[in-house]
């Protein structure tokens, strides 16, 4: 719960800096991505993570289990790492300027200027690790986790949330901590 409130404060606090020193803070920067693939509706990642969650729940058949716990120290400390660094450096957003009148969804969830690298990605990452275990019993449940892990970020560059820097840099962090804390 500490990492969700920290990295809901770094968020807002990415998103002040921003419009305080920044030029053009909703200007976008070039991303290759972005310039040739189409645009998605900016919601869809999140749908993604519901299913994808969803998914891991139905295969595990409950949310606390030991293979779960060797992945939640990964999550913290990914988590954790974003909070501190997404602060460092402040990129233009590549989502549109927020309305004022958004709806509570967006104004919790949806954040503009926290790019170094992306939280939805990392839970993409942690839940498509826990649909991939014991793969050797069940190539689905593999190709599936795989699926999570590395074309469901996608989504997020499609629908304008992140950069690809920001996914290709969140997949490293959390598979260090994963190779470091697995060891």
């Amino acid at each position: 719960m500490l990492c969700i409130y920290l990295n809901f404060k770094s968020a807002k606090r990415c998103k002040q800096n921003a419009e305080l020193y920044l030029v053009n803070p909703y200007l976008p920067v070039y991303d290759i991505l972005h310039k040739f693939m189409p645009r998605i509706p900016l919601h869809v990642p999140d749908y993604l993570i519901l299913l994808s969650t969803i998914f891991a729940f139905i295969k595990e058949g409950s949310i606390i289990t030991t293979r779960i716990n060797t992945h939640i120290p990964c999550l913290i400390f990914s988590l954790l790492l974003r909070s501190i660094v997404t602060r460092l450096t402040i990129i233009p957003t590549c989502m549109p300027k927020p309305r004022n009148n958004t709806n509570y969804y967006s104004q919790i969830f949806t954040s503009t200027h926290d790019l170094m690298y992306s939280g939805h990605t990392i839970l993409f990452i942690f839940l498509g690790k826990i649909v991939e275990e014991d793969y050797y019993s069940n190539i689905f449940l593999y190709l599936s986790g795989k699926v999570i892990q590395f074309i469901f970020p996608i989504s997020l560059i499609l629908s304008r949330q992140h950069y690809t820097n920001d996914i290709v840099v969140s997949i490293i962090v959390y598979n260090f901590f994963f190779l470091y804390l697995k060891s």
